[in-house]
């Protein structure tokens, strides 16, 4: 099986037409009125590929303001295991992305509510 997150942008409307199927949710970080950093994570339902023939998947859609960007990463860039044995999250990894862009940003998500963003650790 495998996992995957799937998105189609068209640049005339600025419209994301996105799915998963059980991959890590994309971050889009956009500005905000004032000069903040507003966190979403474009995250739908869906089991990995190749687990049943009978799956189904849902897509969703988003508007992509100017001067966004769209991070799209692998669990493999949190699941790797440090050297106390232990390893991050998604959580940290999305609050590693937004220490590093601002000090200052509101955290949304776009189809259920977040869990509590953990500190970053490095």
């Amino acid at each position: 099986y495998l996992t995957i997150w799937y998105g189609v942008y068209n640049r005339q409307t600025r419209q994301l037409t996105y799915a998963s199927a059980g991959h890590p949710p994309t971050v889009l970080l956009s500005q905000t009125a004032t000069d903040g950093i507003q966190a979403q994570q474009l995250k739908l339902p869906g089991i990995p590929i190749g687990m049943f023939s009978d799956s189904e998947y849902v897509n969703g859609q988003c508007e992509i303001p100017p001067s966004s960007t769209l991070y799209v990463f692998s669990d493999g860039i949190y699941e790797i295991q440090q050297p106390d044995g232990y390893s991050s999250t998604v959580a940290v990894c999305v609050s590693t992305i937004l220490m590093r862009c601002s000090t200052k940003f509101t955290v949304l998500t776009v189809s259920k509510p977040l869990a509590m963003i953990a500190p970053c650790c490095k």
